[in-house]
């Protein structure tokens, strides 16, 4: 029965209200459904179909709408519009809510926590963060990377040393490494990205040219496309530059807060809402990422 409860909770979270309406793919009846199970039942029925992004409650009938039409907005209630979560190509998703660290799509839960708790998120809410007191957590070895792939999540971050991990996947020091970093330049700090190539060992980095306050939430996206790089700040451009192509290869030594390099120090920041995606974001997706969950 919890399980159930569990899985409702998680669909109909997907959903919030909206004002649209211009019908486009049919109605589930419900007649014989009071109106709880006809609302999960047509959440489940829009999250089967890829092109649905809208739901409308209406009596006993459910409308599902196509989140490619130019909807026309109105005073209408009863509609629901699919949630960002749902961008197509996200393979991970560390929510981080409830003093839980599972991942709820790809399964891979975090988990051998060093020096962690749980602190408010930016919206305040309690345990909907993870505060890693010069603490990490490990990552399950998988399949995370191939060509191209994006890595969103929302940071806040404390005192720095040099190189020290936002996240880092891999095999170990100097393998096929894609490491997130934050450092240090005096009070404040540097964004960046490096990714590894082994046989012979060449790396890359993309940022570390801009300088950030420290104290404060920030939404990072990392996005790789073949061989172009990508980082982007609060929903805008911050740095790009050129990469090695990644393969579709397992990478079983993972962190959250980690490297693997024993100079590099473990990290102190808090860190939130983790997703990955199997392909790159555009602009609009990171903008609207940002800007939805802000």
């Amino acid at each position: 029965m919890k399980l159930k409860i569990i899985v409702i909770l998680m669909i109909v979270e997907q959903f919030q209200p909206v004002f649209v309406q211009r019908f486009v793919y049919g109605i589930i009846n419900g007649h014989n459904n009071p109106k709880p199970a006809l609302r999960l039942k047509c959440f489940i029925a829009c999250n089967k179909i890829n092109d649905c992004g809208f739901v409308k409650i209406e009596g006993n009938e459910c409308k599902i709408f196509s989140k490619s039409e130019n909807l026309d907005q109105s005073n209408l209630p009863g509609l629901y519009r699919k949630r960002l979560e749902f961008i197509q190509g996200m393979v991970n998703h560390w929510p981080i809510s409830a003093a839980r660290v599972n991942d709820l799509v790809g399964g891979k839960d975090l988990y051998g926590p060093y020096n962690t708790d749980f602190e408010k998120d930016r919206f305040g809410k309690e345990n909907s963060a993870v505060r890693l007191n010069y603490g990490y957590y490990a990552i399950p070895a998988g399949h995370y990377f191939g060509p191209e792939f994006s890595i969103s999540i929302w940071a806040k971050f404390f005192n720095s040393d040099i190189y020290t991990r936002i996240f880092e996947f891999g095999n170990g020091m100097q393998t096929n490494n894609v490491v997130g970093i934050y450092t240090h330049n005096s009070n404040l700090i540097k964004i960046g990205m490096t990714v590894y190539k082994p046989n012979p060992i060449e790396t890359k980095d993309i940022g570390y040219s801009s300088v950030q306050e420290k104290n404060r939430w920030y939404h990072v996206v990392y996005v790789i496309k073949n061989t172009d790089a990508y980082i982007y700040l609060d929903g805008h451009f911050l740095a790009s530059g050129t990469c090695f192509a990644k393969n579709k290869e397992e990478m079983r030594v993972n962190f959250l807060g980690k490297s693997t390099w024993p100079s590099n120090s473990n990290a102190n920041a808090t860190f939130d809402d983790l997703k990955i995606f199997n392909r790159a974001l555009t602009n609009q997706e990171i903008s609207d990422l940002y800007y939805f969950y802000n």
